[in-house]
């Protein structure tokens, strides 16, 4: 069973337009139409970050008040949003290729 079966379908204008760019950079991989018998639960499958990512990221490449740090800033929320417990800790992950993987959440407000 998919995630989010149609949510294409809801979108319209320049929001589907965003919706499909993202699509083609996970090579045409939709995550809502992902089955989930497709992923994994396997945590080595998962994006590697390490402690150089982070400070290349939020001190090299951050600027402020730039659409760079609002980007952080998301990033930031995303994170406290994960560890305040509104993101379901089974995670799936479906390896696109060597170099691209999605991941898959449920998410409670």
């Amino acid at each position: 069973m998919a995630f989010f079966p149609n949510y294409k379908s809801t979108l319209s204008g320049f929001d589907l337009e965003r919706y499909e760019a993202k699509v083609r950079v996970c090579k045409n991989v939709d995550p809502y139409e992902l089955p989930e018998a497709e992923c994994s639960s396997d945590i080595s499958l998962w994006p590697k970050i390490s402690d150089v990512d982070r400070i290349d990221y939020f001190v090299y490449r951050m600027k402020f008040c730039s659409k760079e740090s609002m980007k952080a800033l998301k990033a930031i929320d995303a994170h406290n949003f994960f560890t305040s417990g509104h993101v379901s800790p089974n995670l799936l992950v479906k390896e696109v290729s060597p170099e691209l993987v999605v991941t898959l959440g449920t998410v409670s407000c």
